[in-house]
Formats: C-alpha cells, structure tokens, sequence
C-alpha cells in the first residue's frame, strides 16, 4: 500500500508493494464455480416483456427471493440486477438506452448484457446473470452472492512481472480514483496515486449535501481494495512540478517519480475574497471533508451562519445547516440563485423555498470586510451596503481556482483561466504520453464537439474512465453528456446538457415543484434540460444526446415530451 492507507487514514511514507503475476479474476458467472454457488428460477414468459422493454420480475428459489431487472433489445432477453450502484434507485424507473439502461436519478449507465458500468456517477457494476429459454419460459441462472447484492466490483488483473512501466495519476478526486481502477483492468505496470488530502479518494459531493458524513462512510474504496489491486496510494502528499523532458513528476515530501504515461486531475481549489479579515478563524470553503468536520465541530442552536455564493456549494450548506443553528443568511451578487444554472424563474422559486425554511437572503450584495474578536474568530461581517451581520461562522463558496499552478513550467499549455485543452481522447497537445481530466480540462462534448471546461462530479469520473482507456492503448473517444444534481429540502433538481441558452421553456408547475424545463438556443435547438419531480426526463433527455440526437424548439411546442418516443430509434444526422 502507498504513502498514508493506514487505518488512521494520516500521511506515512511510501513504502514498496508486492509485485503479483499477471493474472484474470474469474468472472462472475464462470461455470468454474461449483454448481451449488447457483441458483436458477423461471422468472417470466417470453411474451411478457417486449422489444425495447425493461421490467422487473420475481427470482424465487430455494431460501431467494428478490427482483431481477429483465431487458428485451434486439430480439435478445438479458437479465441484470435491479438497482444502481450508486444509490440504489430502481432501473426499471429509468431509460433504457442502445445496450445500457441509465439511472433516473443521476445518470449513471450500465451494459444491459454485462451490467459493466459505462457512465457516472458510483463506482461498481452490477450484476448480470445468465438466461436461456426454455418452452417460452424466460429461465435465470445467478450465482447466489451474486443475487443477495446490488453491486459487483469490476473485475482487474493483477501485476505483471514483465511490465516495468509505470503510469502515475495525479490527483485523488473522483476523476483519479475512477482512473487507476480502469487502469487496472488492462494495465499490469506500476500505478501511483497521489492524494493532496491525507485520505483515500471520497464521495466529494457529500462535503456540502450532508456535512455530518464520516470520511469512513464516503470512502470511495477501503485500503484493502488498493492494496489487493496492488495500486500504491500517496496521501497528504501533492505534485510540485512536471517535467515533459525528464518525464518526472516531484513531489511536496521532496521525492520525484518517473512515469511512462501520467493524467492529471487536480481539480479545484476555493476562490477567497480579497477583503481585509478573510485570514480569521472559522472562515471555511467547503472544498473537503476536514472542513466539514470543523463546521460540525463549531455550530450549535445559538450559531448564526453566514454563507456567501449561491451556487450549489453554498445552497447545499444553507439548506443543510438551518435546522442545526439560530440562523442562516446567504449573501449573492446576482439577483436569485442558480440564475447561471436553471434561470432565473428556476432560481426565484428555489429562493422562496428557503424563504419559507427561514433562510434569509442578501442578494446583489457582497461582503466589504470581516470582522473578528479577541481570539481571531470571526465574529461579523459587514456587506457592501454598510449592513452589519453577525457571523459565528462564514462559509465562502464564491468560486474556484484550477489547480494548475504547478504545470507553469512544465511545458503544457495553459489556458488564461487554468485549463488544459486536450483532444477527444484526453491527450494534451505537447505530449501523447500526458492526459489531463476533470475540472481542469478544457475537453470537446458530445453535443457541439467544442471543447468546453466542466467541473461537474460524474464527468470527472467519466473522464477518468476514458482516460485510463487510451492510456492502456485501447483508443476511445470522449462521448461526454454533462449531468449534474442537487437536493434541496428533499426536493430534487437535474439537469442535463451545456450551453448558453438564449430562452428556457417551461412546463409545469413551477409552484408545486413539479416541472421540466427546456433551455434553448439561438438557432432554435434543445441545448439542455432540468426538472425536478419530474423523473426519469432528464436521465431521458441525457440519452437522447448520448446517442447524437438533436432536438428542435418547435418539436416540443405541441407535445413538449413527443421526443422520448425517439431514444433508441436509427441514429440521426
């Protein structure tokens, strides 16, 4: 195991790992295994199930009972588990696309054949089982284990020992973590993961949603699974340069690695205000866990919260934090929150919704100074308009900064706001052998073919997965549809697609929470959509641009969801 994957999760040295032979775990469903591992069940009629149809059935044998997912394409029947591994949302609720079916939550996409996972959010696949017919009956045959869980841990190889390269991975978010598995599914060289933050790679997303997660509970995988898969791990520990040269990478404990092939994933840090006072204690960002665990460490029924930034950081901690303290005020320079994101009728009804959870807001106002006490906390805050607010604690989510700093003399190209282009394949333009993901790369989409920079969670993970791909020679292009989420006093809100709209159409009501939303170019096409108590249309809407389908303003005028009848129909021009 690398650097700091103790239990205690604290930075140590590096110390060797064990080389393995080169070999493949047995597959789920090998007939190797006994025949007393298995169960099997007829679990439907053929003529229960039709073309392009998903539904799930009764497994009953022996002392199981539970639910298979049963997809008929193509003329051929499969049979997978029947929750996603992320959070186990119901298949059968979402979209069944060309050979996968996506989560109606947050667009995570399993092989219908395989239950291999092809898109993110999660980390696992699930399981697939095998299927025969027999006199019309649809018969399943599933490995017990295999039927008890909704997750199934993708299969990777072990070291090989004729392989001396090594491929180091900089960055321990959920574009890196994402990285090294695939990496070890077809790479049996060295791999080096290096983690800034004195913990293996977590559920990133929870810092701001649930504040009170354990970094124990997020894990994205325990120290064992690194040290099986023979991925050496480096935490608390960062990258201080790159040499293209030298092919070197050096490290903050004054150590250098040389690497065959590299990606970079640094992700972002917090933008702080320019303002006199922004160096007082109990000032926090939000960017990771450790901060999470100091807010929960500080507030109590009497503690008045400040928090300034009305995107997503900083809506997610409002509406967490108000049942736990006195009061909660959030400051905005724009004129409702999300504006940028969901528009502004979008935004002015999530405004009134934490009104009416007493959340207070300051909008189109800023703070001026920041102003502490004897002991150098911050104890108020004064706002551009002279207004005087008391602050225990100041939670600033006003922006990010790309962690791109240490490449300033390495050779890359670095863009004016810190990216990194790449081509479709995630490789930089100065060297095939350096591959850039995540909030830092400037990257073409699927929709347009630009290149476009996207700090969203599942596409980092995607980028990832393509990255280790082409690292491992096996050439695959990006096909990215960016998908995010929140969730906002238990109500939901999704949205799929990029771009700038120029009109948003929308159906529902906005009232009740209950809506789709439609953003609209210049030129009349569908660019994205958002909704919220309105599942599974955006998962649908995030399909249909996946398999390079356009949508037009004028077809969604008389039936504004006539479209969803066009996933899975011939690929359009």
């Amino acid at each position: 195991m690398g650097a700091g994957c103790c239990k205690n999760d604290i930075a140590a040295n590096v110390k060797s790992i064990m080389v393995k032979p080169h070999s493949k775990v047995s597959p789920e469903n090998n007939h190797a295994y006994e025949d007393n591992e298995y169960v099997e069940a007829d679990v439907c009629h053929e003529n229960d199930i039709g073309e392009n149809e998903m539904k799930n059935f009764e497994f009953e044998s022996e002392d199981i009972c539970t639910k298979v997912l049963v997809i008929k394409q193509k003329g051929k029947i499969s049979a997978i588990g029947n929750k996603c591994s992320h959070y186990g949302a119901l298949l059968s609720m979402g979209v069944l696309g060309d050979g996968r079916v996506r989560c109606p939550w947050h667009g995570a996409c399993f092989n219908i054949e395989t239950g291999d996972i092809e898109d993110y959010p999660g980390q696992d696949s699930i399981p697939c089982y095998q299927v025969k017919i027999e006199s019309g009956m649809v018969k399943v045959r599933a490995k017990k284990s295999a039927l008890q869980s909704s997750k199934r841990t993708p299969q990777h190889i072990g070291r090989a020992l004729t392989n001396s390269q090594t491929f180091v991975v900089i960055g321990g978010g959920p574009s890196g973590a994402i990285c090294v598995e695939n990496l070890r599914k077809n790479f049996g060289g060295k791999i080096v993961l290096i983690c800034r933050e004195n913990y293996l790679p977590y559920d990133r997303v929870k810092v701001s949603k649930a504040m009170d997660s354990t970094i124990e509970s997020i894990l994205l995988r325990n120290e064992d699974f690194y040290d099986d898969n023979d991925i050496e791990v480096m935490v608390g520990i960062s990258a201080t340069s790159l040499s293209l040269e030298s092919k070197e990478v050096k490290l903050s404990n004054g150590d250098t690695l040389k690497y065959d092939k590299t990606y970079i994933a640094t992700g972002s840090s917090p933008a702080l205000l320019n303002i006199p006072g922004m160096d007082l204690k109990n000032i926090i960002t939000l960017r990771d866990i450790s901060e999470s665990y100091q807010v929960m460490q500080k507030i109590n029924k009497k503690s008045h919260v400040v928090v300034i930034g009305v995107s997503f950081t900083g809506m997610e901690a409002a509406s967490f934090l108000i049942k736990k303290v006195a009061k909660v005020t959030v400051i905005g320079r724009d004129s409702v929150p999300f504006r940028h994101s969901f528009g502004p009728e979008i935004g002015e009804a999530i405004m009134n919704m934490f009104g009416q959870e007493k959340i207070e807001f300051e909008m189109q106002n800023g703070i001026k100074k920041c102003i502490g006490n004897q002991k150098g906390e911050v104890e108020s805050v004064e706002l551009n308009d002279g207004k005087m607010l008391q602050a225990d604690i100041l939670i600033v989510a006003c922006g990010s900064i790309l962690n791109t700093g240490f490449l300033k003399d390495s050779g890359l190209v670095i863009n004016k706001d810190g990216s990194i282009d790449t081509n479709e394949y995630l490789e930089t333009a100065v060297s095939s052998d350096i591959y850039v993901g995540g909030d830092i790369a400037n990257s073409p989409i699927l929709m347009t073919g630009k290149r476009e920079n996207i700090g969203h969670y599942p596409l980092a993970q995607y980028h990832g997965k393509i990255a280790a791909l082409n690292m491992c020679g096996i050439k695959t292009e990006l096909k990215a549809v960016p998908f995010f989420w929140t969730m906002l006093f238990g109500k939901s809100f999704r949205y799929a697609g990029h771009g700038k709209p120029s009109e948003i159409k929308i159906v529902g009501s906005l009232e009740n929470f209950k809506f789709v939303a439609y953003y609209i170019n210049e030129v009349g096409r569908v660019i994205a959509a958002s909704s919220c108590g309105h599942d599974p249309v955006v998962a649908q809407f995030a399909e249909f641009l996946s398999q390079g389908k356009i949508l037009h303003k004028d077809e969604i005028e008389s039936d504004p969801f006539e479209w969803i009848k066009r996933i899975n129909e011939e690929r359009e021009i």
